[in-house]
């Protein structure tokens, strides 16, 4: 696990402090070039995502895994359907149907500009007397086989990938802004994996 301190001084590598996002200085400093450098490089994020990809289906062979494609944060994501032998449908609807109603999903971040890694798990809920939906995160360990947990565990680790705990992922990062989040709101997370994200 790495430590609060270690992970904001390498934040501060890529985000600029006391600099408005909006602020046209923000996009000239040397931290935000250094980030947009990592965000263009194709290989790396290619390379990333083929090797945890690998872990992935080898660790959860009989799930369903979700490889997200979507370029606009630091990180690889993975959605892995916590419920074996169970193929994805057209509908989110009809899923959670055939899982009566609750669906578990163990999300799998891997930052780009960190050597670590974030997991959780997600709960969907659809009460059946109404068309409402709840949503529920809560520590992988609590849902994930522990024999998973660890081939998952040690597997990421040899790949140099330090554990990020929820803790930590929820801190505050002093005095930088991210495109989505303004000073004294950005956390961890928005920094290494997404700011896009709001559930974690």
């Amino acid at each position: 696990m790495e430590s609060y301190r270690k992970i904001i001084e390498n934040i501060n590598l890529y985000y600029p402090k006391n600099c408005s996002y909006e602020d046209k200085v923000y996009k000239n400093t040397e931290e935000y070039k250094k980030y947009k450098t990592v965000m263009k490089d194709v290989k790396l994020r290619d390379k990333v995502n083929k090797k945890v990809y690998e872990i992935m289906q080898y660790v959860f062979p009989d799930n369903y895994i979700k490889e997200w494609r979507n370029t606009d944060y630091p990180s690889v994501h993975f959605s892995v359907l916590l419920h074996k032998n169970q193929p994805i449908l057209d509908d989110d609807q009809e899923l959670l149907a055939a899982l009566n109603g609750r669906r578990l999903d163990l999300e799998v971040y891997i930052s780009l500009l960190d050597n670590c890694y974030y997991i959780y798990v997600i709960e969907t809920l659809k009460q059946s007397d109404s068309n409402k939906w709840d949503f529920h995160c809560y520590d992988a360990e609590e849902f994930v086989n522990e024999n998973e947990m660890k081939i998952l565990t040690n597997k990421l680790s040899l790949e140099g990938l330090l554990k990020i705990d929820r803790s930590i992922a929820h801190k505050i990062v002093p005095d930088i802004e991210t495109e989505l989040h303004y000073e004294g709101e950005v956390k961890v997370f928005h920094c290494l994996f997404s700011d896009i994200e709001k559930m974690f």
